[in-house]
């Protein structure tokens, strides 16, 4: 169980989704399960890293014929590999065991979830409460170990909880509402 913590919008989804394609190339099945972007961004998400186009152009559809074209040639090279795998079923897939159904449905040789601090509670916890993260880090860390494939997550710091704000070095005690991001992870 693998926790990578930062404050908001500070590339913490780029660097999940670095690793999951770091793991793709070298052969191995990424279920990538985001609760902070839909597939569509995702997936654009994954055609810039790829193809190392500018996000923003995909975005604003202000693409190149020569950066299609890029994107093209990357997803005609991926075709052979072995699935990469988006999921974003935010209104289903929010509980540790929705996640693990995704896992037993695809086969992942890895599991990357984008914002566990957005997740429900399967033991009625108030949602984003110390005991509900709690519980949830516990059972990511306990799915890793029963599923017996690593699982990267993702969470954020808060701002006026890091130990210095010059530096704004990120430390466990920054770690949302609970420290067991830090017990838990590996």
């Amino acid at each position: 169980f693998i926790v990578f913590a930062g404050e908001p919008k500070r590339g913490k989804s780029l660097f999940a989704l670095i690793i999951a394609n770091s793991a793709h190339i070298y052969g191995k099945k990424p279920l990538f399960v985001s609760f902070e972007m839909s597939i569509e961004e995702q997936e654009a998400r994954y055609d810039a890293l790829i193809a190392k186009v500018p996000y923003h152009r995909i975005l604003s559809g202000d693409l190149s014929n020569k950066e299609i074209e890029r994107i093209r040639l990357e997803l005609r090279r991926r075709k052979n590999m072995q699935p990469f795998v988006f999921s974003e079923d935010t209104s289903s897939l929010t509980t540790v065991s929705a996640l693990a159904g995704k896992v037993r449905e695809f086969a992942p040789d890895v599991l990357i979830v984008d914002g566990v601090y957005l997740m429900d509670d399967e033991e009625g916890e108030p949602k984003g409460s110390p005991q509900a993260l709690t519980n949830i880090t516990r059972a990511l860390k306990r799915l890793a170990q029963t599923l017996d494939i690593p699982v990267v997550a993702t969470t954020q710091v808060l701002s006026w909880k890091l130990n210095n704000k010059k530096t704004r070095a990120v430390t466990a005690d920054a770690i949302g509402y609970t420290s067991s991001f830090a017990q838990d992870a590996d």
